[in-house]
């Protein structure tokens, strides 16, 4: 239970003093005070201390948030603080403030309790975007690292993923991913789609018909194939790729073009071509022509194009975009555009009708309708990027088309719209999003796709929106087309009508570096920088893998040793395994005894002599000037005077125990006087468990009951576990039980163990849970180096949704490098492992070491971006002693029955937001609601003609309301003509019309009128927008039902309500003014009317039409205007319960049916009736209805 229930509090629970968010706010800044006490300061200081707000509208959830107090935080989410509120300094969530100040854990705590990401702070910045990114950073330059993510229609596997199914977030290729290519171009179309990778490769998808793939099939490819590109060039690699409906064409860095397909129109260029290629051949024309420097080429249904800096060469059938005379129905060959002499060209864009040339004067040139004009870019400023849409083919099968239309998009980052009819610009505006830098945009089907300089990428559609000074002087027109304009003093850039773009983030999209689409504006691809692109492993540490310690501790009294050798009166234990693999000669010699006691009586050999011996054995010590030294006094009366004098004695014992390495050291010190390099020195081989089997001397039984020999010196050298276990006298063991570790697990380690090879150990391939079992192993028994090179090769393998689990399985095992290395890998890619929600499952420990991690590795941000304690914030002491006996439960968690509340309350405060927010919607409704308005005061004004009359001017007013969500473009004729008609009808007339009642039939209402109605500025309409057909299902609130009930008692009071009989009986109608008629087939009644249409009851236009006329019309006695109000609702609810039920459901009640039929025995029970049936709502419920004239 919460203990805010048992506090006593100066105020309520829905306080809104500022003082107390004031209080809060200040003392969550405070860093000497520990979450306890910070915790029962809020919870004492106010009664709504969960959402109350100081005076930048900042609850404590923002300061928790921002100053990383995540006990805290999840305290007061558990006491039902609002999550999603938004100050009023910046309009931050929560979430963007947790983001902007690196409280990572805080910002995981707010996504697992339900934080949006979509919410805008005032610069219509998303919470991601507040997130610090290594591609920022100006000191780290790294290679191109592009991966490919698609969406779309996907009819013809043209995006590559494998299937024919449509998605509609992006995805990545498993193709490319897999094979880890980068891709640089990506080239998508309708049928199909062209890939290049940063090495050059190029790789087809899609439809093969006609041989548009190049692979010297038409057979489709569901999956990306490489295709091969024969350069005659040595170095040669491709440049640019571009695909149309036909054919696709190909550029490489030595300026030769390959085309492949259709070849109808001549579009391949390609000499004695047929009328198609299954494989990319050479445009040879664009060679023998003298054509260089090429720098792109497009490919567009019908023709080619092919330009450089100097040159613009096309080729194929000629529509009028080419510029030149149109009795030439096509170009066989490449031929060149004539252009002014010395002009630069920037770049050349292209759709089917038009091309569009821009130079370095500033200047475009057009070649369209078999014409050449010339345009001044608007301002006259310089151009990033043109976009062309549609234009008139004059030898188009498919109908009339649309007007052209240019998008611009300037150095400056604006917008311009260039539209043919008008020959005018028009500015475009973003809207609700705020775009500054603009680095690409793409214009189809009055669609743009947008790439932001910081890679997100958003959707649009335009909408041409009159400018409130020019739409207050508007007058009457005849035509409906608002782009003719006739005006004679119109300027260069429209100064009446602007285009807005209503702008969409596309979710899922990280470090975009480049946007693609089809020519449907249906098919789209965006590279993205990988993940990978700045991660690097952490490097192992550097080990010594001697035996230096394993000889300093051998000693006679150990139980590792098997041999001593006898040099000159001392004694040196040994282990045999290490000097068989490492001194031959040694070996032999001990072959030669019985016993583990080995005598060197050799001449001038002595003790110090073999203590060097074995120093070099076993840690690969080479001696120096001082050991020789010391060589000359062991060697007493035979000590000779000079150092090359004792290596010379020296150098036969060492050929005699085979130390080749050694004896060619000494020999170079008498040779020379001095001893080589350090870089000369050459090391011992590796050792292997294979070597010497006869030398086991401990058996390890592992868990299967497998048994592996090993050497205990090997072990005990290796492992701190088994030195334990074995360097002990009394601890002499032969046989060693792993009773966890199954063999094909220890094996391996044994293997290492011995070799210290972690190459030879990744060559293996193990398995990722192989590393994850074998690290838990290592970790059991310290086997440190491994584990280390298990995580080596487990960060390998990293990706975006495994970077959580691999972090929390390294915090678990205490794997230092796996877990650098994957709070690197997550830092670096922090917006996308948000996104994929990969380290919710971490705990707050793991989270705060992340935090650290992260502000580490943005120290420069960072250092700027801290809250400081604020000035105004409580003493310490005071604090302390305001505090004394108040204890707050921090692991105090809301249990399920009121999270539940609490998340439908906030979801109502997001709607009601929402609503705040869309005020075109408010506008609509009470436009409605004065509608319906019937006061004491307008008794003696006009009334309305007919309930018709109202009905239409409710319909003409409720098609200002724009819906952002696209329509179908099937909907267009008929948008037309709903459109047309509403604004011909009549202007309504108020006038009450009394019921009659008509027992057979309804009155059919007579066609609407079709006189010419005065313009006005909100009657007209300069956008024909699809979401008038939209259903509003939005329901009246309970502040607007009061008001109608209390408007219609005023008007009842005042307007007795008047009854004519009627002898003509009348079929009584549903509560959508439908008359109710038998249905042929179950499909029947379930079937709905057209959406948005003046039958369709979902339409919020149509209840509240509905209820317009019911505030009109009098009543029975009987029934109250509440009353049919909640039939009607009642009833309306019923018939969407029974419209949008599923087929589950549908199923589990005749389960149900059949169950209970058999559980009373219904079939075989004679005495009684019992019937189990479905029931639904009666269509026939007494309610008033209001006949249409």
């Amino acid at each position: 239970m919460s203990a805010a229930r048992t506090q006593e509090y100066d105020c309520t629970a829905k306080c809104r003093l500022r003082q107390h968010g004031n209080a809060i706010t200040a003392a969550l800044t405070k860093r000497s005070i520990d979450n306890q006490k910070l915790a029962s300061f809020i919870f004492k200081t106010c009664g709504n201390f969960a959402n109350i707000l100081d005076d930048l509208g900042r609850s404590a959830v923002h300061m928790s948030a921002s100053t990383a107090r995540y006990e805290i935080l999840e305290w007061l989410l558990n006491h039902g603080a609002y999550i999603n509120g938004q100050d009023y300094e910046s309009g931050s969530s929560p979430l963007h403030r947790a983001l902007y100040y690196g409280s990572i854990d805080c910002a995981v705590l707010l996504l697992r309790y339900g934080a949006s990401l979509e919410l805008l702070d005032e610069d219509t910045r998303c919470p991601l975007q507040a997130i610090c990114r290594k591609c920022d950073d100006d000191d780290l330059a790294t290679d191109s690292q592009n991966d490919v993510l698609v969406w779309g229609s996907n009819k013809n596997y043209n995006l590559g993923i494998g299937n024919e199914q449509n998605t509609n977030t992006p995805q990545a290729v498993d193709f490319f991913r897999k094979s880890n290519l980068w891709l640089e171009q990506v080239a998508l179309g309708a049928y199909h789609s062209l890939f290049c990778d940063k090495k050059g490769h190029l790789y087809a998808v899609g439809h093969g018909k006609g041989g548009r793939l190049g692979i010297g099939l038409e057979n489709s490819l569901p999956a990306p194939k490489r295709v091969k590109v024969s350069s005659k060039l040595s170095g040669d690699s491709i440049q640019c790729i571009s695909v149309s409906r036909q054919h696709s064409l190909v550029l490489t860095h030595q300026s030769l073009v390959f085309a492949c397909g259709l070849n109808t129109d001549h579009q391949l260029g390609v000499r004695d071509a047929a009328e198609q290629l299954t494989q990319f051949k050479e445009v040879v024309a664009l060679r023998d022509k003298g054509a260089s420097d090429l720098v792109r080429v497009i490919a567009c249904d019908q023709h080619s194009i092919a330009y450089g800096s100097r040159c613009v060469y096309v080729w194929g059938a000629n529509q009028g975009q080419f510029g030149i005379n149109s009795n030439t129905p096509s170009i066989t060959v490449p031929t060149l555009i004539k252009l002014p002499a010395k002009t630069t060209i920037r770049f050349v864009e292209a759709n089917n009708a038009a091309t569009v040339i821009y130079n370095e004067e500033k200047i475009i040139t057009l070649c369209y309708a078999d014409k050449t004009r010339y345009i001044k870019t608007p301002n006259y400023e310089d151009l990033k990027s043109i976009s062309v849409m549609g234009g008139n083919l004059k030898n188009s099968t498919k109908g009339s088309a649309a007007a052209l239309k240019l998008l611009m998009l300037t150095e400056t980052n604006v917008v311009y719209l260039w539209y043919e009819n008008t020959q005018q610009f028009y500015r475009c505006n973003f809207s609700p999003i705020r775009l500054h830098q603009i680095k690409k945009i793409l214009y189809k089907c009055n669609q743009v796709m947008v790439l932001s300089e910081d890679g997100c990428v958003y959707r649009g559609k335009c909408n041409q929106i009159a400018l409130p000074s020019s739409a207050l002087q508007e007058k009457s027109r005849g035509s409906l087309d608002n782009w003719q304009d006739n005006d004679q003093n119109k300027t260069e850039i429209s100064r009446e009508h602007v285009i807005r773009i209503e702008l969409q983030r596309v979710p899922n999209i990280d470090r975009a570096t480049y946007i693609f689409c089809d020519e449907g504006f249906s098919s789209f691809a965006v590279l993205q920088e990988s993940h990978t692109k700045y991660f690097r492993k952490p490097s192992l540490p550097r080990r010594e893998h001697s035996f230096k310690k394993l000889l300093h501790e051998t000693s006679d009294c150990d139980a590792v040793h098997d041999v001593v050798f006898h040099v000159d009166g001392e004694k040196f234990a040994a282990h045999k395994f290490i000097i068989y693999s490492r001194a031959p000669g040694l070996r032999d010699l001990i072959r030669c005894y019985l016993d583990k006691d080995i005598y060197l009586n050799f001449d001038h050999l002595t003790g110090k002599m073999f203590e060097l011996i074995l120093n070099h054995i076993y840690s690969s010590y080479w001696p120096t000037e001082d050991d020789i030294d010391c060589i000359q006094q062991s060697l007493g009366p035979a000590n000779p005077q000079q150092r090359t004098r004792t290596c010379e004695m020296f150098l036969p014992h060492l050929e005699k125990f085979q130390l080749v390495e050694l004896t060619k050291y000494v020999q170079s010190y008498v040779r020379d006087h001095q001893f080589p390099l350090p870089n000369a020195r050459k090391l011992f081989n590796r050792l292997y468990r294979s070597d010497h089997p006869e030398l086991y001397d401990v058996r390890i039984v592992c868990k299967d009951g497998k048994v592996l020999g090993a050497h205990k010196c090997m072990l005990v050298a290796r492992l701190e576990y088994f030195e334990m276990m074995f360097m002990h006298l009394w601890a002499e063991r032969s046989s060693v039980t792993m009773e966890g570790v199954p063999a094909e697990y220890m094996e391996p380690v044994l293997d290492y163990l011995y070799s210290l090879d972690n190459e030879a150990f990744c060559k293996q391939g193990y398995l990722e849970t192989f590393l994850y079992n074998m690290i838990t192993i290592c970790d059991q028994y310290f086997i440190e180096s491994l584990q280390n090179v298990c995580e080596s090769l487990i960060l390998d393998k990293i990706s975006i949704r495994k970077c959580g689990e691999m972090l929390e399985f390294a915090a678990m095992y205490n794997c230092k490098i796996l877990q650098k290395g994957c709070m690197d890998f997550i830092c670096q890619n922090l917006s996308r492992v948000l996104c994929y929600r990969s380290i919710e499952q971490c705990d707050g420990e793991t989270l705060k070491c992340l935090n650290d991690h992260y502000r580490k590795m943005f120290k420069r941000v960072f250092d700027y971006r801290q809250i400081t304690p604020f000035s105004e914030a409580i003493e310490d002491e005071l604090l302390l002693s305001f505090v004394d006996g108040c204890d707050v439960d921090l692991n105090y968690r809301m249990d399920a029955e009121s999270k539940l509340k609490q998340a439908a309350k906030h979801k109502q405060k997001d709607l009601r937001k929402q609503d705040a927010r869309h005020q075109y919607e408010q506008q609509a409704i009470s436009s409605m609601m004065r509608s319906l308005s019937i006061s004491e005061s307008t008794q003696g004004t006009e009334v309305p003609s007919s309930p018709q009359d109202s009905a239409r001017s409710e319909d003409k007013n409720w098609s200002r309301v724009v819906d952002k969500k696209d329509q179908k473009r099937k909907l267009a004729e008929t948008a037309l003509k709903v459109n047309n008609t509403l604004k011909h009808e009549d202007p309504p007339t108020q006038e009450l019309v009394p019921i009659e009642r008509k027992p057979l039939k309804e009155q059919t209402p007579p066609p609407p009128s079709h006189e010419t109605e005065p313009t006005t500025p909100l009657s007209k309409s300069y956008n024909l927008d699809f979401s008038s057909l939209t259903p509003q299902s939005q329901k009246l609130s309970q502040k607007q039902r009061k008001r109608l009930s209390s408007e219609s008692k005023s008007w009842r009071t005042n307007n007795p309500p008047l009854v004519e009989q009627s002898s003509t009986p009348v079929a009584v109608p549903n509560a959508w003014g439908v008359t109710t008629t038998p249905s042929g087939s179950f499909n029947d009644s379930f079937t709905s009317p057209t959406t948005g249409s003046s039958t369709d009851p979902t339409s919020f236009a149509n209840m509240m039409r509905g209820h317009a006329t019911s505030s009109t019309t009098p009543t029975d006695q009987s029934q109250s205007f509440s009353r049919i109000l909640a039939d009607e609702k009642r009833q309306r609810e019923s018939y969407e319960r029974m419209r949008n039920k599923s087929l589950v459901h549908t199923q589990i009640e005749e389960r149900a049916i059949a169950e209970l039929r058999e559980f009373y025995n219904v079939d075989n029970i004679d005495d009684e009736t019992i019937t189990i049936a479905r029931v639904s709502r009666p269509s026939d419920i007494n309610f008033s209805i209001w006949l249409r004239q």
